[in-house]
């Protein structure tokens, strides 16, 4: 529940940011959350931010 509620608050948190800079003329995408347990690849993406959990 910890990792949901994290993934979450990140959406939220890039979502205020991104309402904000785009009055500002800048050009933001964001995602749904993605919460990714153990080893594996992910394609398809040009950037992320990995916010390990422990």
């Amino acid at each position: 529940m910890l990792k949901s509620f994290a993934a979450e608050l990140g959406n939220m948190l890039a979502g205020n940011i991104a309402t904000s800079l785009a009055g500002e003329n800048a050009l933001i995408d964001i995602t749904p959350p993605t919460v990714i347990v153990g080893n594996t690849k992910m394609y398809g993406f040009h950037e992320a931010i990995n916010l390990p959990f422990h």
